[in-house]
């Protein structure tokens, strides 16, 4: 898709997928020279602390409840925003 020209405004990754997990996905795609600047949102089933602390650390900006609609939502509206504005503030 990359290749082919295609941008994305936002990605939404589940944190638990087969052969690799959403940390290492979020990791693979920092290193990705055209997406590295595209925010990343969370989609777990595990939301601990420490969970949502390793998904900012590998570049998550946002870390939703699976199921949680309305959340996501939000989550994704804010993302954006920033990803907009360029504030930091928005997506916080």
């Amino acid at each position: 898709m990359i290749e082919g020209g295609s941008e994305f405004d936002v990605i939404v990754s589940d944190i638990e997928m087969p052969d690799m997990d959403g940390f290492e996905f979020a990791e693979k795609v920092r290193q990705i020279n055209e997406l590295k600047d595209t925010p990343l949102v969370a989609l777990t089933s595990h939301a601990t602390p420490e969970d949502i602390s390793r998904g900012k650390t590998v570049g998550f900006e946002g870390y939703v409840a699976k199921f949680d609609k309305e959340t996501l939502l939000h989550t994704l509206s804010e993302t954006l925003a920033k990803k907009t504005t360029g504030s930091s503030e928005a997506a916080e």
